[in-house]
């Protein structure tokens, strides 16, 4: 597993920045805070492409936060492609950083992300090439503000 960089990064990314960390990944959690085996991966987005909601509605059976964290990535590689793939099978939790230091754990020992992409061709760039990511999970609880 690797870090997700755009070819055409720039940073700050704009309000957030987004690291994730695969479940079979996680030796232990720290109340609600998953303690790694290795590392938390980042990616770096494309310049102002990092979207977060975290709706609540109310259901029969309480509360559920639907929680979606979307961006673009601008990077065709074969092997980001492969490691996109495999993603897509696994759990996830992410850490969402504001940029005024506050972040969010989207996730619990119960309860977690899944990633679905899809190819994009960004207007502005020609010949550039790269994925939409979209990961999107259902809570009982909203995301755990950390410092």
């Amino acid at each position: 597993m690797n870090d997700i960089v755009s070819e055409l990064c720039e940073l700050p990314t704009g309000v957030y920045s987004l690291e994730f960390l695969p479940w079979h990944e996680i030796s232990a959690w720290n109340g609600s805070v998953p303690v790694p085996i290795n590392k938390w991966y980042g990616i770096g987005v494309y310049k102002n492409t990092l979207s977060f909601a975290q709706p609540t509605e109310d259901t029969p059976h309480g509360n559920l936060t639907s929680v979606s964290v979307a961006c673009l990535v601008v990077n065709d590689s074969q092997e980001i492609s492969d490691q996109l793939d495999a993603m897509g099978q696994m759990r996830l939790v992410l850490r969402v950083a504001h940029y005024d230091g506050k972040r969010r754990i989207v996730g619990t020992r119960e309860e977690f992300v899944k990633l679905s992409t899809s190819t994009f061709d960004p207007v502005e760039i020609v010949g550039a090439q790269g994925y939409k990511l979209n990961f999107t999970g259902s809570f009982t609880k909203r995301p755990v503000v950390i410092a």
